[in-house]
């Protein structure tokens, strides 16, 4: 990809985070630093509102984000719940992303919308069940399980 951030225009766009308009999903891309700066750096209130520490130690096991940098390994699963705040961006420079997807560097296209429509058959099973229409929320049911079927291999 050789094209400048959306943003600011002035440095080479590495990382992409799709924005929806007029009801269609389209990529926008964007420098590292705008990256962070749009979609990393407002976690700060969400992790005061909802139990991470303020200090970055893990509750779980003790394991500090200063232990996190000098090693590259978490304590446990707790850690990134509890260290985000501190251990994300180092994970999203890492990995490409929030999200662990195998030893590829990205999710292929097709794999991409699979997973938005499973997600979105997920959402209209609760729905569904949340108002009482069974019937449609089991024919939802039956489609989300071929996506994780085509996703996984196997029905989750």
């Amino acid at each position: 990809m050789n094209q400048l951030c959306f943003r600011c225009k002035k440095r080479h766009a590495v990382k992409s985070h799709n924005g929806i308009i007029d009801g269609v999903s389209k990529p926008f891309y964007y420098c590292l630093n705008c990256y962070e700066e749009l979609f990393l750096s407002d976690k700060e209130d969400y992790f005061e509102h909802n139990g991470a520490s303020s200090v970055g130690v893990c509750p779980e096991c003790g394991t500090t984000s200063q232990e996190f940098f000098a090693s590259g390994f978490v304590g446990c699963a707790s850690c990134y719940k509890y260290l985000e705040k501190d251990i994300l961006p180092t994970i999203v420079k890492l990995q490409g992303g929030r999200m662990h997807c195998g030893k590829r560097t990205s999710l292929t296209d097709e794999r991409e919308a699979l997973i938005l429509k499973r997600n979105k058959e997920r959402a209209l099973v609760e729905s569904c069940l949340a108002e009482h229409q069974y019937e449609e929320a089991q024919q939802h049911l039956k489609t989300l399980k071929e996506l994780n079927k085509r996703l996984y291999g196997g029905e989750e």
